[in-house]
């Protein structure tokens, strides 16, 4: 309704009736129309507005709900990684302790305790795997001494004997 208000005052204007061109610009139809056309700018500048709150709102929550489930996450994983670290901690403690006792029975002069076999190449399967070897060799070694200290009481008795023989005779 303006555009055609406009056009009819621009052939006002080109007929040379500036009078009638001036009536039809300040008059109450183009007043209404400007308002008119105000209102659906506010309208629009509103639906606008109330839009981008709702899309504000919406990204808002969905940020806090990311942000709640990172730190959800976060924590479900920190928990989880102290109880590994618990648990390694108690099967590391568990197996220093049996080998601390172990060498404490040796100390005692029990050489018939032994480490558990397990398989794997941590430190502490090799220190099991070495301390069996070493409580083997030790024992293989105090066999050792004691055939050959047996050995050498049959020969010091034999040679005694021999002693007392040839005593005798003479």
């Amino acid at each position: 309704a303006l555009i055609k208000l406009e056009e009819a005052s621009f052939a006002a204007v080109a007929e040379g009736d500036l009078r009638k061109a001036q009536e039809i610009m300040l008059g109450n139809k183009y007043e209404e129309g400007k308002k008119i056309i105000v209102e659906n700018i506010k309208k629009f500048e509103h639906a606008v507005l109330e839009a981008a709150e709702e899309k504000s709102a919406e990204t808002f929550a969905i940020l806090t709900t990311l942000i709640l489930a990172c730190t959800g996450s976060i924590m479900l994983l920190s928990v989880i990684f102290i109880f590994i670290i618990v648990f390694l901690f108690r099967g590391i403690t568990r197996s220093v302790h049996t080998i601390d006792d172990m060498f404490a029975k040796i100390a005692d002069g029990d050489l018939t305790v032994s480490a558990p076999e397990y398989e794997g190449n941590s430190e502490i399967f090799t220190l099991f795997r070495s301390t069996n070897t070493f409580i083997v060799n030790i024992s293989e070694i105090l066999r050792n001494v004691s055939s050959a200290s047996d050995e050498l009481a049959t020969s010091n008795n034999q040679l005694a004997s021999t002693m007392e023989e040839l005593s005798s005779t003479f």
